[in-house]
């Protein structure tokens, strides 16, 4: 796929929709396995970051601290709550999120206006004067909600954040 591919592809809450998503794979496909053949080479081949996250989380002696164990029994106890709004959830959960995952989020929308609920911002190479979104984060408040599945809505946001010319934070 070309960058102006993903340029003219639906925006992501459109794109992710039952009605649109079938039409949205066979025109600018996203490698994510629906259907089964729409998957890329493994994603260990583009970094060695990868390859370190899986050995590291799939290894027997992996270590978690008690603060972690406490990190992520917030977060599970502030996502079981129910909610009245999308809103609402998200200010609830953002801070034990961050916390359990180790990680902030922003709020970046790119220059065709997709907005994910949250990004994960990285630096390129070690240099943190040149961050790029190394993860997308989607929330509804309960199943069902929205026209559209937050994990397919994440991975057309982060496609249309990598194709976009410009990306900005936003307070």
């Amino acid at each position: 796929m070309s960058v102006q591919q993903g340029k003219d592809a639906l925006s992501p809450s459109h794109g992710a929709t039952a009605l649109a998503f079938p039409k949205e794979q066979k025109e600018w496909p996203i490698m994510n396995g629906r259907p089964l053949e729409l998957h890329g080479p493994p994603i260990h081949l583009f970094h060695q970051a990868f390859s370190d996250f899986q050995h590291t989380f799939t290894h027997p002696s992996l270590n978690l601290t008690a603060n972690d164990y406490g990190n992520a029994h917030r977060y599970i106890l502030v996502s079981a709550e129910l909610y009245a709004s999308e809103q609402q959830r998200h200010k609830a959960i953002l801070h034990s999120l961050n916390e359990a995952i180790g990680f902030s989020l922003f709020s970046l929308k790119s220059e065709n206006g997709a907005m994910p609920d949250g990004t994960i911002l990285m630096g390129v190479a070690g240099n943190l004067k040149v961050l790029v979104p190394g993860g997308i984060f989607e929330l509804k408040n309960e199943i069902g909600e929205g026209s559209s599945d937050p994990a397919t809505q994440g991975s057309l946001s982060y496609r249309k954040m990598w194709v976009s010319d410009k990306v900005c934070c936003v307070p």
